[in-house]
């Protein structure tokens, strides 16, 4: 919620979300476009990450909804290479989706529920989180999360 709803509710907040990012992809499941371009969720993570650029920052914490599919690996991988710039070294990547199953639409409330819920106890690996997720009709989306 907005931080001036929040503070006239007395609530604290438990994370900051910095930037969204959103384009539509191509490459999708049901055609031979080729995945490894990435450039809907290239454009994504930029938009995101367009305040950390411009202030010099970077995430150590890369949140995905990477599962075993080879085509999500290829875009994936794309984009990992051209965030490095992006990225605290050392940096930690989580793909829940490869402990719990396809996360659907549920990716990015589980990565806001998952960063909140590190920063809130302690156990955040940075404090600022990069999250993407991809849809197979071609949806692609990218956060930045900060902890408060």
């Amino acid at each position: 919620m907005r931080s001036d709803h929040a503070a006239r509710l007395g609530l604290k907040a438990l994370a900051h979300l910095e930037n969204v990012g959103r384009a539509e992809e191509s490459a999708r499941p049901d055609n031979d476009e080729p995945a490894f371009r990435a450039l809907a969720l290239t454009a994504a993570v930029r938009q995101a990450t367009a305040s950390l650029v411009s202030s010099r920052e970077a995430a150590g914490w890369y949140l995905t909804d990477l599962t075993g599919e080879m085509w999500r690996l290829h875009e994936w991988e794309a984009v990992f290479v051209r965030t490095q710039k992006l990225l605290v070294k050392p940096y930690r990547i989580e793909a829940p989706a490869q402990r719990l199953g396809y996360l659907g639409a549920a990716a990015m409330p589980l990565f806001m529920a998952m960063a909140a819920t590190a920063w809130q106890y302690g156990y955040a690996p940075s404090p600022t989180a990069l999250a993407t997720a991809t849809a197979d009709r071609g949806g692609r989306m990218a956060l930045v999360l900060q902890e408060p």
